[in-house]
This record gives structure tokens, C-alpha cells and sequence, in this order.
């Protein structure tokens, strides 16, 4: 078999083509959207407790709100960046400013009351036990026998 060169409109050949790549690789189309910076979230469970932590680089953690509810955390946040430069003969001045919001689907329902958040380096991490729920796994129902 050979090479096929790449042309930029067989990207577009294929209706959808767009649409299966967002589904495969969501990943790849989360940043700038609108003007808005959308943070890179990753969501497991490990053990007993949900995890969730999302790249703020470059965010004052004091411009950061979380809120946790059952099944979704919210993350909410304002970027501020400010550079100036004034040396031999020039001066450089930079501002940038936006807000940032991601609601994110946990993988199993939470305990709210007892999530605890960390800031480090960037990196928000949010730890919450999962709420044991006797409604959600169920009762054993006994059988009659006729």
C-alpha cells in the first residue's frame, strides 16, 4: 500500500468528520472557547473518594470558587495577568483578563459536607468520599414460592 499525500480537504470529505473527532478526543478542543479559558479537568475514583483536579496555572487561588454538589462540581475562576517591562528605551505593557467556569459530572454520588480542596503548583485538586446510599444500590427482595 501507498502513501497518500494529505490534502486539507479530505479532513472535511467525510460528513461528521469533525464531530467524531470532538467525540474521540474531547481533550483535544478543551481551551480557549468564546474568549474563555476552560481548565483541563480529570475526574476518577480511587477507593472510597471521587477525585477531581484541574489545571489553574497562573490563577490566584483566592479568585477561585468551588462548589460541590452530589453529582456535578463547579469550578468558577478569574484569571488576572499583568507584565510590564520598562528597559533600555522600551517600555512593554501586557494585560489579560477573563473568567473561567466548568461544571464536571462525578462518576458516583458524593458527600458534599466532607469534600476538602488543595492548591498546589497550579493544580486544584477536590477529594469527597463517596455518599453511601442505601436507596441507590438497592434492597434484596425475597422470593415467594407458590
Amino acid at each position: 500500500m501507498g502513501l497518500i499525500p494529505w490534502s486539507p480537504f479530505h479532513e472535511v470529505a467525510r460528513p461528521g468528520r469533525l464531530i467524531d473527532r470532538i467525540l474521540d478526543e474531547p481533550w483535544r478542543f478543551v481551551g480557549s472557547i468564546g474568549g474563555r479559558d476552560i481548565p483541563i479537568v480529570e475526574v476518577f475514583e480511587r477507593g472510597d473518594e471521587v477525585v477531581v483536579r484541574a489545571e489553574i496555572a497562573g490563577v490566584d487561588p483566592q479568585d477561585v470558587d468551588v462548589r460541590v454538589a452530589e453529582d456535578t462540581i463547579t469550578i468558577r475562576g478569574e484569571r488576572r495577568t499583568d507584565a510590564e517591562a520598562d528597559e533600555q528605551g522600551y517600555y512593554h505593557s501586557e494585560r489579560q483578563y477573563g473568567t473561567f467556569m466548568r461544571t464536571v459530572a462525578l462518576p458516583a454520588a458524593v458527600d458534599a459536607a466532607k469534600a476538602k480542596a488543595r492548591f498546589h503548583h497550579g493544580l486544584l485538586e477536590l477529594r469527597a468520599p463517596k455518599k453511601i446510599d442505601e436507596t441507590r444500590s438497592g434492597r434484596r427482595v425475597d422470593i415467594e414460592v407458590q
